[in-house]
């Protein structure tokens, strides 16, 4: 998927689709992109004079913004926030614009936040707040809700920690390197803080189950490359073991997001390499599968988490 993919070299035909069985005709512009992408945007009309002739067809259902956990959502340089829905199959749709204004973005990330079926989001900013939208069923996002400030020189990852949470809640290390669990106990805000460890600092964490024992697990990638797992108990601890390398040469890497159904039934991380090419890392009980380059030309987008 490339970040401007569908824009380039667009043409359109007017069309008028006449329908005797109805005695009217439609007419409107067929959009052809340069990826076989296409388009048609019609009305009709009563051709003889008579009745209205419009289309009585329903039109589709509105759907959510963001689609599915497969989805890659991403802020441009502009502010313009994008929705690059996935297909299933390894490959996504044409993207989609879904917000504006997010040009002072620090981080961002997509999560259920508050378990109603619909993706939402969640907005770390430069001067430090942190911000949540709620997804709408029928599209969009509710108004921003201030859950917190003085998060500028935290390190962020969301998920649900515990077996037990049944909101998604936020694993951030401080400048020091403690780790802290924030909860979000009723859907909407932060619960006080328990602290989780200490020594994290510059690491760069994501929330994953990676060996997919149904507790979530952090992947650190550590300043030299190497990849290394910190798996949970599912109760708000790590598992007591020497801490496993899972991968080297990470270094090229400088944005990992938890992704889940890119292709049939998979799990993995979208990660963004130095060159700006977009690359799928599949996993299946602690292993990883072959990679997959899915995209170029990322190098500018703030992409979600």
């Amino acid at each position: 998927m490339d970040a401007d993919q569908y824009v380039h070299n667009v043409t359109s035909t007017k069309q008028n689709l006449n329908s005797a069985a109805r005695g009217t005709a439609n007419s409107g512009l067929l959009l052809l992109a340069d990826v076989n992408a296409t388009s048609r945007y019609w009305h009709s009309y009563d051709a003889s004079g008579g009745g209205s002739g419009d289309d009585t067809t329903a039109p589709p259902s509105p759907t959510p913004s963001i689609h599915s956990g497969a989805d890659v959502v991403a802020a441009a340089s502009d502010g313009v926030l994008w929705n690059y829905p996935a297909n299933g199959h390894g490959g996504s749709q044409p993207r989609e614009k879904i917000g504006s204004g997010w040009s002072t973005l620090a981080k961002g990330f997509v999560t259920d936040w508050n378990s109603d079926g619909v993706f939402d989001l969640i907005a770390q900013w430069q001067d430090g707040r942190l911000s949540y939208y709620a997804g709408n069923s029928r599209g969009g996002f509710a108004a921003a809700r201030a859950i917190g400030t003085g998060w500028g020189s935290y390190h962020v990852t969301v998920g649900r920690w515990r077996k037990t949470d049944q909101y998604p809640g936020i694993l951030a290390y401080d400048a020091a390197g403690t780790l802290w669990n924030y909860g979000n106990s009723a859907g909407s805000s932060l619960s006080p803080r328990v602290k989780t460890g200490i020594g994290w600092g510059g690491l760069y964490l994501t929330m994953t189950d990676f060996d997919q024992d149904g507790a979530q697990d952090l992947l650190a990638k550590r300043t030299d490359g190497s990849m290394a797992l910190y798996r949970s108990t599912g109760t708000g601890s790590f598992v007591s073991e020497a801490r496993r390398t899972v991968g080297t040469g990470w270094n090229s890497i400088n944005s990992i997001t938890s992704v889940a159904g890119f292709t049939t039934g998979s799990s993995g991380l979208m990660s963004r390499l130095s060159d700006g090419r977009l690359a799928h890392y599949p996993f299946s009980q602690g292993t990883w599968g072959a990679r997959t380059i899915v995209g170029s030309g990322w190098s500018t987008y703030n992409i979600f988490r």
